[in-house]
Formats: structure tokens, C-alpha cells, sequence
């Protein structure tokens, strides 16, 4: 799990990546997380997989970037797809780690 954040509805959005995808759930309630209520597809930027970076404050746009590429792309949530803006920008992902691991 690459990335996971609270949507202003109050849900649980976490990154499984490819090929899992973007899912949401229901605010995690004794430690589990429940069926997914969203699935969000992202499709490749520049070719390469895509990283969620976050969700706007809105909750209708995620922010994502592309493993060994350079910039940031938009996607609309919680539709996926292809990304409706790019961002030119010197971010890139060459790999994450999350070190303790987080707890819902």
C-alpha cells in the first residue's frame, strides 16, 4: 500500500496500486476495513504506473505520479481513468517505503 487518506465523506481511500487499484471503504471499524465501496482505475501517465500522491481537499481529484517518470497528474474521483491535467513538475517516484507501518 503506496498511499491511504480520509475523504471529506469521512472514507477510508487507500492505494493498493496496479492491479488492485484505488479502493474506498467505509470508515475502518475495529481494525478491519470491510467491502470496498469505490474501485478507481487510474491509467498510465507517460507510460508508466502512477503513484496517488493525494486527494484534493474536495475529494474530487487525486493527484498522482509516475513511477521513474517526471510530473504530476489529475484524475477525477472516483472515476479514474485517463488523467484530465498534467502538472510539469521535477517530482518523481523511484520508490517508497512507509516504516512503521500504518494503522487504520
Amino acid at each position: 500500500m503506496s498511499h491511504f487518506q480520509f475523504n471529506p465523506s469521512n472514507e477510508f481511500v487507500v492505494d493498493f496500486n496496479y492491479p488492485a487499484g484505488i479502493q474506498t471503504f467505509a470508515h475502518p471499524q475495529n481494525g478491519t476495513f470491510g467491502q470496498p465501496l469505490h474501485i478507481t482505475m487510474l491509467n498510465k501517465a507517460n507510460g508508466a504506473y502512477v503513484s496517488t500522491a493525494g486527494l484534493s481537499a474536495d475529494g474530487k481529484t487525486i493527484f498522482a505520479i509516475p513511477y521513474f517518470k517526471r510530473n504530476a497528474y489529475l484524475y477525477h474521483y472516483p472515476a479514474g481513468g485517463a488523467p484530465y491535467r498534467t502538472i510539469i513538475t521535477d517530482a518523481r517516484v523511484d520508490a517508497a517505503a512507509v516504516n512503521p507501518p500504518g494503522i487504520p
